[in-house]
């Protein structure tokens, strides 16, 4: 699953997790692989689940999809 890192960041301010939201910010791609990047939310304390969860509750909607495009509609 890929999700902006901004999400993780904010999943981890959420939790008072301030210092560890900043190493992520360093740490982490723009763009997190869930699987990819799997060691380094394990090292941040972060499961895929919580991601998962997270990015359920964006106001994007969801999980960003490579096979969507970028392409404006109107």
């Amino acid at each position: 699953m890929q999700v902006e890192k901004n999400e993780v960041v904010e999943l981890l301010r959420a939790r008072g997790e301030h210092d560890k939201a900043a190493n992520v910010e360093c740490a982490l791609p723009q763009q997190v692989d869930t699987e990819r990047d799997a060691g380094l939310l394990h090292a941040f304390d972060v499961s895929t689940r919580e991601v998962a969860e997270a990015d359920a509750a964006a106001p994007t909607g969801g999980a960003t999809d490579p096979a969507a495009g970028s392409g404006a509609e109107g």
